[in-house]
């Protein structure tokens, strides 16, 4: 497999620093589902840094390239480290650009890649794009593929005054009856997260939405009630 050099001078630094013992913890704690060096993130993002800044020339047209040869390494942390480089060209992504975010939410999927890649990637990109929020959000939510289906629950996550409470409604709406927990738990979490910036409208359509789960109604108001609100 020929990688890129940024990726290789990476997996140098990466391996030559790997802990056997924290890396069982680590996959443990996410349940087996994937290989662990053993870095933790203050470590990681550390040796990341130098490599990054030794190649400050490579641009936002090297990351259709660079972030899939992360995926295709086995350690997790190849592709959080693609991630928070991806993260770093926010304001200047292309329109074709959500072609590799789509691909990597649907490849070595889990709630720690997806998170990070619709709050900090893709609503970033809708930012830049907007008339590309409907379409995107109307497939994802029919495609039936639950981490495309969190994504549009969660992009907006970080939106405040900017989010479209309607367009908000119609996700909702369209998993409201899902019974995933992850679908459960990205409905409480974008609601909560948004009665920060607006309780009377989450207060509302809470209210109105019997069908919420109990996870996301317990979700949606855990804020306001701490508040007493």
């Amino acid at each position: 497999m020929q990688l890129p050099t940024f990726v290789y001078a990476i997996i140098q630094s990466f391996e030559s620093h790997s802990n056997p013992n924290i890396a069982a913890q680590q996959q443990a704690y996410m349940r087996d589902r994937f290989l662990f060096l053993g870095l933790k993130s203050p470590l990681r993002k550390n040796l990341q840094k130098p490599v990054f800044q030794q190649n400050r020339s490579m641009d936002i047209a090297d990351l259709p390239q660079i972030v899939p040869s992360f995926w295709q390494l086995d350690a997790r942390e190849y592709q959080y480290t693609a991630m928070e480089w991806a993260a770093s060209f926010k304001n200047n992504y292309r329109k074709e650009d959500i072609y590799w975010m789509e691909k990597c939410i649907c490849q070595k999927s889990w709630w720690d890649s997806v998170d990070f890649i619709a709050t900090n990637l893709v609503g970033n990109y809708f930012r830049l794009y907007p008339e590309q929020i409907l379409p995107y959000a109307q497939k994802w939510i029919d495609s039936n593929h639950l981490w495309l289906q969190r994504t549009a629950l969660l992009f907006p996550l970080k939106y405040k005054n900017e989010l479209d409470t309607k367009l908000l409604q119609y996700v909702i709406e369209s998993c409201i009856s899902h019974q995933d927990f992850f679908i459960r738990k990205a409905i409480g979490w974008i609601l909560r997260e948004y009665s920060k910036t607006n309780a009377v409208w989450v207060k509302t359509f809470v209210d109105q939405h019997p069908k919420l789960s109990p996870l996301s109604k317990k979700e949606a108001l855990k804020w306001l009630q701490k508040k007493g609100i």
